[in-house]
């Protein structure tokens, strides 16, 4: 995982990294944050509206990884 993250990030891409239980999404985060040093978001459709719409739209910016569910992937490929 930190491998493929670290490879992108390289390259100065992003990474969306599916993870698709919301119990344990924040451990996921947070171990991404600490191989990568990078800046690590987390969304899931269990969020409130307003805050998710902040998250995926700020992870075009201002985030290199973004760790979600599969519904969060379906939503943020449709943005232009």
């Amino acid at each position: 995982m930190s491998e493929a993250i670290r490879r992108e990030l390289l390259r100065e891409g992003q990474v969306l990294y599916v993870h698709n239980r919301v119990q344990d999404i924040e451990h996921v985060a947070a171990t991404c944050a600490a191989s990568s040093r990078s800046a690590v978001a987390t969304a899931h459709g269990q969020m409130d509206e307003n805050r998710l719409e902040r998250v995926v739209t700020r992870s075009g910016t201002r985030t290199d990884v973004l760790v979600c569910t599969t519904i969060v992937e379906s939503v943020s490929t449709c943005q232009p």
